[in-house]
């Protein structure tokens, strides 16, 4: 089964592949561990400990995409040249590029292709620094098939005036259906790194996950992603903070976005570790998170992180602020409530 030429990866579809370079958000189950694979939780979330879980869990939110993972620019030609990505030239539009050129065949022309494999010629970057695209076409018919690979090497590529990406990502078709509505993938990230360029923040990516995206509508997309394995992130922000977080196997994120309204929303189930806080913890989505295309962070939604003792909330108030709100004794009434900038969680 193919994608067909006409329709190809939907804007969404990738965008949502590529967020893996922008967002983890952090989900879970019951205080025993996530849904899957009954991950242990270890951590009591206290008082001394509380700044860091929320910190961790906000870095959670940077690696699985829900605040950078849209908008993409819905109005512009995503199949016009590649590099053409009007507003939205970041690297979520520059991949999806390449990859509509080479589903559509007109990647055979940018470079050689031994045992049937396209390697494009380095493309510039809009601002610095290049992205290098490999399509592997087995049955050299210019489509994306089942089994068929794909990967994107970034050395020092800036879209945008904000940050900067180095490493690299592949993916494997596993599953597409006769329309092209509905497909999955198995992507690898290697060393992803995301840094601003100002140095507030940087976030380095390592590990397998499982994407399954549908087409509900004309105007509705929905997509799932869920880690194959660990997925580590290493997280620096300029508070300054720290960590090593990593998504235990089986953390599952999934967002839905409505183009008519210009709004995603995302639920999420799992268990994460952060080494900076000494454990893991559950987190799970209380209220659904709502990201709207203008904004950069989550204007509605309740994250809740609960731990072996203790229960926290990041609850937000608005696209600038979210409230950090504690239980330590898990008697269901808050002992501390804080707001804070989305910039102070990460």
């Amino acid at each position: 089964m193919k994608i067909p030429k006409q329709h190809a990866f939907s804007r969404l579809g990738l965008a949502a592949l590529l967020a893996l370079t922008g967002a983890f958000v952090g989900c879970g189950g019951d205080s025993d561990g996530g849904d899957d694979n009954q991950v242990p939780v270890t951590l009591d979330l206290t008082a001394a400990n509380s700044d860091t879980v929320a910190h961790a869990t906000g870095a959670g939110f940077m690696a699985f995409g829900s605040t950078v993972m849209l908008p993409l620019d819905a109005s512009a030609d995503r199949a016009s040249a590649l590099g053409s990505t009007g507003s939205g030239a970041w690297l979520p539009a520059r991949v999806l590029d390449g990859l509509l050129l080479a589903m559509r065949g007109t990647a055979r022309s940018g470079g050689a292709r031994p045992l049937a494999v396209i390697t494009m010629a380095p493309t510039e970057c809009s601002l610095s620094g290049t992205s290098t695209m490999s399509f592997d076409d087995a049955d050299n018919d210019g489509l994306l098939d089942i089994g068929e690979v794909f990967s994107f090497v970034f050395s020092d590529c800036q879209d945008s005036a904000a940050d900067v990406m180095n490493g690299s990502m592949s993916g494997t078709i596993t599953r597409i259906n006769d329309s092209g509505t509905a497909f999955g993938a198995r992507v690898t990230l290697a060393a992803l790194a995301q840094n601003a360029v100002d140095g507030r923040h940087s976030l380095t990516l390592n590990g397998n996950v499982l994407l399954d995206y549908r087409e509900l509508s004309a105007t509705t997309e929905q997509m799932k992603l869920s880690a194959d394995g660990a997925v580590t992130a290493l997280v620096h922000t300029h508070l300054p903070f720290d960590d090593t977080v990593t998504l235990q196997s089986g953390f599952a994120q999934n967002t839905t976005h409505d183009y008519s309204l210009g709004r995603s929303t995302s639920t999420v189930t799992g268990v994460m570790e952060s080494v900076a806080a000494g454990g893991s913890f559950a987190v799970s989505t209380m209220t659904p998170v709502e990201l709207d295309d203008a904004d950069t962070h989550p204007r509605a939604g309740v994250v809740e992180m609960r731990g072996h003792a203790g229960v926290m909330n990041l609850r937000a108030l608005s696209a600038e602020q979210v409230q950090v709100e504690l239980d330590a004794n898990g008697d269901g009434s808050f002992e501390s409530s804080t707001a804070q900038t989305w910039d102070w969680l990460f």
